[in-house]
């Protein structure tokens, strides 16, 4: 009779019975983990992630969750409003790109806030300044008479024109000594201008002349000469002044600006082409000044502590401070010292040890000459940020220096909701991964606004932490420590391991059961 081979899987045993349900021989193949060995590898991939899904469930970030909130106070009720960020908000940030920023308003609302950097703009300014005039009077000689001109003049320290004096030519006079029977008036002949120093960056773009209230009707065309000495002149323009009466005595058509083209010298003359002489009231110089407004600048001090590599000085920072620029200020004088600026690297095979990635490598020094005293600059460098730098002397028996970062602040806009807004900073990667919201569009925060719209909003002003800001932990100088990330690894691996073991006890314990059935078989009957 043929006996059949049934394997009857319990719960936590494999046996191998007879026909009739009884164990072979009264034997069984006795307890196998198996079982208990996949539901260990099933319990475990599920509740880790059950565990890490609890956890880590996306919420809005309370108050309480921030190392420091800082009270901003606005006046009037603008929609939205700007804050140039402080240095004690960079210093409050644990998290690279101010990812730990939230604004709030007094119920605890959650308010659209982007951070971004204002445009560079520059401002052109116009003023007018009136010039100090000196009238060219000509004598009128007898026919065939030039009347030729001897200017005197006199200035002061600074340049300015003091005294313009004209007289007539005395050898013309002698030969001819009826001449001066034949003067009957001194007509105006010319006029100098003393426009006055210009200030920085400032150029002349024009002239604008104004006339007595008695003067109704005026035309003429004028040649401008300019000179810097008084001595050469250059002419440099031609225009046409109008003022035209109307039918109305109160209006008049005025054309009374003469453009100039860029160029230096502070003296202008004016001579007569078209229309007769006329002394002017006033001749106002129109100055444009082009200026742009400097990038605000931040910077800060560190002082060092001990690398983890002997002879290494580690500088502990926020990681939101992308530096821009970077330095060393030396304490001893006549000091130079090559070094290598960089951020550490763990490396964990084969040996666990800390290396240098380097970003900088320069030369900083202080030395005395010649009674001053030289220091290097600072270097500037792409925007990059770390919460821990390394200086690494290139010689031996360095005092340890002074690491100087220095970058441009950032610009936080956010929509003003409510009343009593707050913002609050400061919390570890590992949380804010797990928060909602954060810096959006600056086109989701002030829709419609152009840029020039944004420059002009109004600011806030930031008080003092109404929390004191937990301080920045110092960088251990020993082994590697454990982190965030890493004990994540470590537990991913462990759990592999664990699903590795099991597949092996379950494939040793499939071979054994093959090999057992494979001795028992049985031929039919």
């Amino acid at each position: 009779m043929k006996r059949l081979r049934l394997m009857q899987l319990g719960t936590r045993t494999i046996r191998r019975c007879d026909t009739h349900g009884r164990p072979e021989s009264g034997r069984c193949t006795g307890w196998v983990p198996a079982v208990a060995v996949a539901a260990l590898v099933a319990i475990t991939l599920t509740a880790a992630p059950s565990r890490a899904s609890a956890t880590a469930a996306p919420h809005d970030p309370n108050l309480d969750e921030f190392a420091a909130v800082f009270p901003l106070a606005a006046n009037g009720d603008d929609g939205v409003l700007q804050l140039q960020l402080p240095l004690a908000v960079y210093q409050a940030s644990r998290t690279a790109g101010l990812a730990d920023l939230r604004v709030y308003n007094g119920t605890g609302q959650l308010l659209p806030h982007a951070l971004h950097f204002p445009e560079q703009r520059a401002r052109t300014e116009v003023r007018e300044q009136a010039g100090t005039l000196f009238p060219i009077y000509a004598d009128v000689q007898a026919p065939g008479n030039t009347g030729s001109l001897d200017l005197q003049l006199r200035t002061d320290a600074d340049g300015a024109l003091v005294e313009l004096d004209v007289r007539a030519n005395t050898a013309q006079v002698e030969r001819d000594p009826r001449a001066a029977a034949t003067v009957v008036t001194r007509p105006l002949a010319a006029l100098v201008v003393d426009l006055g120093p210009s200030a920085a960056n400032e150029v002349l773009q024009a002239l604008r002349f104004q006339i007595g209230d008695s003067v109704r009707d005026y035309h003429a065309r004028l040649a401008i000469e300019r000179s810097d000495d008084l001595k050469l002149w250059d002419g440099v323009a031609h225009g046409t002044l109008d003022w035209i009466p109307g039918n109305d005595p109160t209006v008049r058509l005025v054309s009374d600006r003469i453009e100039l083209p860029r160029g230096s010298g502070r003296y202008l003359k004016l001579r007569w082409l078209d229309g007769a002489p006329l002394a002017f009231t006033t001749i106002l110089g129109e100055w444009r000044g082009a200026t742009a407004t400097p990038d605000p600048r931040l910077e800060l001090t560190l002082q060092s502590q001990p690398g983890r590599v002997d002879g290494d000085f580690v500088y502990v920072t926020s990681p939101s401070i992308a530096a821009s620029s970077i330095g060393l200020d030396l304490p001893e004088p006549n000091t130079v010292l090559p070094v290598i600026i960089g951020v550490y690297r763990e490396q964990r095979g084969p040996k666990p040890q800390w290396l240098l990635a380097p970003q900088i490598s320069s030369t900083f020094y202080r030395l005395n000459h010649d009674g001053g005293e030289r220091r290097s600059s600072r270097i500037q460098v792409a925007p990059m940020g770390s919460a821990e730098w390394v200086v690494r002397p290139q010689s031996a028996g360095s005092t340890p220096p002074r690491l100087v970062l220095g970058w441009r602040p950032q610009t936080l806009v956010f929509t003003a909701r409510g009343k009593d807004f707050r913002l609050a900073v400061g919390a570890a990667p590992e949380v804010v991964r797990h928060w909602n919201g954060g810096a959006t569009a600056l086109a989701q925060v002030a829709p419609g606004f152009s840029a020039t719209e944004i420059a002009q909003l109004r600011h806030v002003q930031i008080g003092k932490s109404q929390r004191p800001t937990a301080p920045i932990a110092p960088a251990a100088a020993a082994a590697p420590t454990d982190d965030a990330n890493a004990a994540a690894r470590r537990r991913r691996f462990a759990l592999w391991a664990v699903l590795a073991f099991g597949l092996l006890v379950l494939g040793w314990m499939t071979w054994r059961l093959y090999s057992q059935l494979g001795q028992n078989a049985h031929p039919e009957d």
